[in-house]
């Protein structure tokens, strides 16, 4: 008996508080203000500042409001009694409180624009007619954006959340229709619309991919079914997670290696560690079959330690020289090589191998840099160069390369077709060439026969061609380089 007195006392209760919703001191009520509520307070992170944000600026400001139970004040559902209904003076506190939320969330001009208008409703009317309208410019930027978004040096989270962030602002402006019938409709066109907007979102996210995913995106785009956008996205980190692409933290660094020597760094670890690792796919030793690059290719985020004896370029120009002597295009100096750490030595030490096993010339080619550098190996007669020209446009300079490559038509000052020739790239491939013709790097260097080669990453200098067919004499220095 007490239970059931209990159970009837609630549901009179529960009954009671949700008979009256018009008292401003029932808590369910559109009415009630809760004692912590602050007037002032901006409900937002970031203030609508125009065009640019008023659509992500009004959902956060929609959700915000319903969640206090105040949206019915700004959508004009809940009119305004008359003067001398008892709930007026309620309605009045509460549509002053939306209006001053509204006010804190609007940057200082918007608010100065608003400010006089009395009804809340009438703002959020206002800002909408001002700043809702389709913009055809910023939809023409938003498409472009995305089209043309790859994912370069973000990792797959970050490549992947611009993306979502571009296509839900998208989305703002050109949503998915919607069936506006009062009787629902059976006919699957809203559905299909929907789900070819999804496959292409999947698509697009595939394709803006580095070249280390080409075998997952052809795996994902020729099963039946595409997966959703999100199974997808979770595909791609498992397998960047898997491989370790994810990109490094620290600053960039590019470095052309020539690979003419058997490679001996200044690792100086012990025979037996190296000897037991074995690769099943190339049958050598010192890696395993997990970081062989003849299988996997070379990881676009592999990079050279700094230290006092490596002379590697980071971004912000900073860089360790070992000495100030000048050395000309034979490669007479002092002996200083490379440092790495002993994974990155492995590493590059089974490329090394591969490569000249296959007699394939190969440059490692890591990431763009701001300055000129050089490093020399007495061993091999070969350098480690960086060059990047006064136009913003990276050129390397290398001593093993046949020919000069650009990767780039609109470089070309002139430039003709040639009958096919293969080309070897670093990773092994071979690609056919069909067009050369003239750069002109600066006002006093111009190079003849260069390569068209557009799937190769870098521009390229060779300076064996380019000593050998002109006049140029090419002197090295501490950070100078001399041509």
């Amino acid at each position: 008996m007490v239970r059931n007195n209990n159970a009837s006392s609630s549901q009179n209760a529960s009954s009671s508080q949700g008979a009256d919703l018009s008292d401003p001191n029932n808590r369910l009520s559109e009415y009630f203000i809760h004692p912590n509520e602050n007037p002032s307070a901006s409900l937002v992170a970031k203030l609508l500042i125009g065009l640019s944000n008023y659509h992500i600026w009004a959902r956060a400001m929609r959700r915000n409001l319903i969640t206090k139970n105040k949206f019915r004040f700004v959508d004009g559902s809940n009119l305004v009694p008359d003067r001398f209904d008892p709930l007026y003076g309620a309605w009045e506190r509460c549509n002053n409180l939306v209006n001053s939320w509204i006010l804190s969330s609007v940057s200082p001009t918007i608010a100065d624009s608003i400010d006089y208008m009395e009804y809340a409703s009438d703002v959020w009317k206002d800002l909408r007619e001002r700043f809702a309208q389709s913009d055809l410019v910023r939809i023409s930027e938003l498409q472009y954006e995305i089209f043309s978004h790859k994912q370069g040096n973000f990792s797959v989270i970050e490549y992947f959340t611009h993306l979502k962030t571009l296509w839900e602002e998208l989305e703002n402006y050109i949503p998915v229709p919607y069936c506006p019938c009062r009787t629902k409709c059976a006919c699957p066109a809203l559905r299909d619309i929907k789900s070819y907007r999804d496959e292409d979102y999947v698509i697009r996210f595939l394709q803006g991919l580095n070249d280390d995913y080409n075998a997952l995106k052809s795996q994902i785009l020729l099963k039946d079914n595409l997966p959703s956008l999100n199974k997808a996205f979770s595909m791609v980190v498992q397998h960047e997670r898997q491989y370790g692409l994810e990109p490094e933290n620290d600053n960039q660094v590019l470095v052309n290696y020539s690979n003419s020597r058997r490679g001996k760094g200044s690792y100086s670890g012990s025979s037996k560690s190296y000897n037991e690792r074995y690769c099943t796919h190339c049958k050598k030793h010192g890696h395993t079959i997990e970081v062989c690059y003849q299988k996997h290719g070379l990881p676009p985020n592999l990079r050279f330690k700094t230290n006092s004896s490596a002379n590697v370029v980071s971004q912000d120009g900073n860089q360790n020289e070992s000495e100030d002597e000048i050395t000309d295009a034979t490669g007479t100096g002092k002996d200083e090589v490379p440092t790495f750490t002993k994974e990155e030595y492995k590493s590059l030490l089974a490329l090394l191998h591969n490569s000249q096993s296959q007699g394939i010339h190969v440059a490692n080619q890591f990431k763009t840099v701001s300055i000129s550098a050089l490093s020399e190996s007495a061993e091999s007669g070969k350098l480690l160069m960086f060059s990047k020209c006064s136009n913003e446009v990276l050129w390397i300079l290398d001593f093993g390369a046949t020919d000069h490559i650009c990767c780039s038509l609109d470089l070309f000052s002139m430039r003709r077709k040639i009958a096919p020739i293969q080309v070897n790239l670093p990773n092994g491939s071979i690609v056919m060439v069909e067009y050369t013709g003239t750069v002109h790097i600066s006002d006093t260097l111009t190079l003849d026969e260069v390569l068209y080669l557009p799937d190769f990453s870098y521009n390229l200098i060779s300076l064996s061609k380019l000593m050998d067919t002109t006049k140029y004499e090419f002197r090295l220095a501490n950070k100078k380089c001399f041509i």
